[in-house]
């Protein structure tokens, strides 16, 4: 058994080993040595978002739209350009940047940026939630508010088999059950967009009494259908469709579109397609780009879609009735064959 003398003695060495720990430890108590360097003192954030409080005071929160800048010119000014908005999926209309709108907490709030602009290609929707606190819409939408200048495909050639470029006067020979391809060509405008957010369509329409629609085909690309369901009227009541999908762009830091493809087409057997050489459209491209827009076809609805015409025929090359993404991206190519 420890005698009195044994427990004092255990008593003692705690006490020096506590005192060494302190000293070398001051801020265990709140003190520490003299002269010695301050430790920092690390800030927590308290900022409030919509999942990092489980109640918010505010009842109504202001939320600020944009602001917007031009892709590669943030310069320019886009104060004028329409940005259409929906707050827990109910259309709220169009706005500008800078406008102030009052939502509640956790509301989930859509930006379709330039919806209603024809300089601009509207963004896809950037979808907020909203904080405990008032907001504006770029500090939470992904850079969807860099808006993409609406392009043109400002140089676009057809080459014969020759390599030369295919015009009226520099046609290509096709005779029956002949397969002949093209080289496509594509250069967009110099810092625009051609389809920033979704694809570039390239339309085919050519007659199928005189060429196998089966046989039509294009390097690289996706085939699809129709994108939209009504692109156009066909310039022929012979002719068909055939959709060939390339992705779209230019996109992140490359500043110009470009696109280079193979179109393949087969004359029927017995048949010798030279209706070109009388002016009759039987071969033509035309391509499409998508846009976010709303639709008037479509119950209204904000969809990722190509412009229609409504069944509006072509008018000199030209397109007329569009409702969804009017003025953005459509052009028509006619190639030319005897």
């Amino acid at each position: 058994m420890m005698n009195k003398r044994g427990e004092l003695n255990i008593w003692m060495i705690a006490g020096a080993i506590l005192a060494i720990v302190l000293v070398t430890n001051p801020g265990l108590i709140g003190f520490q040595k003299a002269g010695a360097a301050e430790v920092p003192v690390v800030p927590v954030d308290t900022q409030q978002t919509a999942d990092a409080v489980e109640f918010c005071s505010d009842s109504s929160i202001t939320m600020t739209v944009g602001p917007t800048k031009q892709k590669w010119s943030p310069a320019t000014s886009t104060a004028t350009v329409q940005h259409r908005w929906l707050k827990n999926g109910v259309d709220q209309g169009l706005v500008t940047e800078a406008n102030t709108k009052s939502v509640a907490w956790k509301d989930r709030i859509e930006v379709i940026y330039a919806a209603n602009s024809t300089a601009y290609y509207a963004s896809k929707p950037a979808t907020i939630t909203a904080p405990c606190a008032a907001f504006s819409t770029s500090e939470h939408d992904g850079n969807f508010n860099e808006l993409y200048a609406n392009g043109t495909l400002a140089t676009w050639n057809v080459f014969n088999t020759d390599a030369t470029v295919n015009s009226q006067t520099s046609n290509e020979t096709i005779n029956s059950g002949e397969s002949k391809t093209f080289k496509v060509s594509i250069f967009g405008d110099s810092e625009k967009g051609v389809s920033p957010y979704g694809k570039l369509h390239l339309v085919l329409e050519e007659n199928v009494t005189a060429f196998d629609e089966g046989q039509a085909i294009m390097t690289g690309s996706s085939s699809g259908t129709n994108p939209s369901g009504t692109l156009y009227k066909l310039a022929n009541v012979a002719s068909s469709l055939k959709t060939f999908d390339f992705d779209g762009g230019p996109k992140g830091d490359v500043r110009q579109y470009n696109l280079e493809t193979f179109l393949t087409v087969k004359a029927k057997s017995g048949v010798n397609p030279n209706a070109a050489a009388t002016g009759a459209e039987t071969l033509l491209l035309t391509a499409l780009a998508d846009d976010w827009c709303q639709s008037s076809d479509d119950a209204n609805l904000v969809r990722l879609a190509v412009e229609d015409e409504d069944g509006n025929g072509r008018v000199g090359g030209t397109v007329a009735g569009d409702t969804c993404g009017a003025n953005h991206l459509r052009q028509v190519k006619t190639i030319y064959y005897n």
